[in-house]
Order: C-alpha cells, then structure tokens, then sequence
C-alpha cells in the first residue's frame, strides 16, 4: 500500500481565520476537480471521496492567515491518478481567494505506524448530531468508518479493532464553520496494533483521513 501527498503552495487574496479554510480549501479543490469529467463524477456522488486535506501551514499565532503570504497544503489519496489530475488542474485555478503557486507530488509507502494523531479534527455524526457521548463511541465510529472505506476500495469486509488504545486530546468539542453551520469535531490519538490487518486499516486512516468528512479537510493523521 502507498499513498500519495500533493503538496501545494498557494497565497491568500485576502486574510483567512483559521475555521474559514476548511471550506475555502475545499471548494478550490472542488474546482479543479469540476474540469475533468472523471473528477466530476466523483465530486457529485454521495459516497466515500477517499482523499482528504489539511488546514493551511505554517500555522499563524492568531489564526489569522495574511494575504499575500505562502502557506501550503498537503491533498492525500491512495489513487495516484487522481492526485495527478488534480495537479494539473489546481494550476488553472486563480479564484477570489486563493492563487495557487505551484505544487509538487510525494509517494509515501506503507510503514509500521504506532500512533496516529489527528491534525484536524474527527467528525463523527450520531443521533445527537456532532456531539461526542464517550471516547468508546468515538472509537466505534472510527471503527465502523474505516471498515466501510476498506471495502469500498477492495470490494471486501473486513473487521478487526485495529485501535490499541485511543484518547481524546481536546476538551471541548472544535468548531469549524462550513455553509453557514458549526460542526463540531474532536482530535485523537490513536495507539495502534501491530498485526498486518491493523497496520492495513490504520494506513487508511493516514492515507484518506480519519473519521467523515474528509473532503472537506477532517481527519487529518500523522504518524508515529
């Protein structure tokens, strides 16, 4: 297993809070991904995106990025192709709020992962919406989710808990503005065991994001 990390470098037209990029970063991913009919098709369906991105970086001290200054982001996904399409197409880009200076593509391969570490928060719905009743329900749900991304990208089940141990790091849930809404999200980490299936299903998790919503920017793991 491999995935592959498109690095991209970009300037904001105008200052950005921090919550705001979540959805100004996915909706530029979104349209260069509107270009390419394939893309397309993938961007208007309701099913897993398998790819997933993180907020912009060097992190700003009062959260404010500053127009005019170079901030990157890392887009991820396990399909080599789409991330070469979207390369191609980001550089066409030029929207209202953000010009695209260039980018670059990284093959990472699948290594013994210990711990992840959330870099961007977890949503995770349920019956009370965003809301987070327990670190165990936080883990079933992560459990239920990457299940359903393996299968969907190998046509197989699969179960096992991959999870060793898990702990929530933050105590208050995180607000992220998208479409006018508040979701809530919560970051982890994540101890992993070491058989090959947990090892397989905890690099999905590095590779596309951890947890839904991973189009748009949650979920984002590192390793250790």
């Amino acid at each position: 297993m491999e995935y592959f990390n498109l690095k991209v470098l970009v300037q904001p037209k105008k200052d950005i809070l921090y919550e705001e990029n979540y959805e100004k970063l996915s909706h530029l991913i979104a349209q260069a991904m509107l270009k390419d009919s394939n893309l397309k098709e993938i961007h208007e369906k309701n099913k897993y995106k398998h790819y997933v991105f993180c907020n912009l970086y060097p992190i700003e001290q009062d959260l404010i990025y500053k127009a005019n200054h170079n901030y990157f982001f890392d887009l991820r996904s396990m399909n080599r192709n789409f991330i070469v399409k979207v390369k191609q197409l980001l550089s066409s880009i030029n929207n209202d709020d953000f010009k695209v200076i260039m980018s670059n593509i990284e093959n990472h391969r699948q290594r013994l992962i210990h711990k992840l570490k959330t870099l961007t928060p977890v949503i995770m719905t349920s019956e009370k919406g965003y809301l987070v009743d327990s670190v165990e329900f936080a883990k079933k749900r992560i459990l239920d989710n990457t299940e359903k991304k393996y299968k969907d990208i190998y046509s197989q089940d699969i179960s096992t808990n991959f999870i060793k141990d898990i702990k929530q790091t933050n105590i208050k849930p995180i607000k992220i503005k998208y479409k006018g809404i508040y979701l809530l999200g919560y970051k982890f980490e994540i101890e992993v065991n070491d058989d090959p299936i947990s090892q397989s299903l905890a690099y999905i998790n590095l590779a596309e994001g951890c947890g839904e919503k991973n189009a748009i920017g949650f979920g984002f793991c590192k390793a250790e």
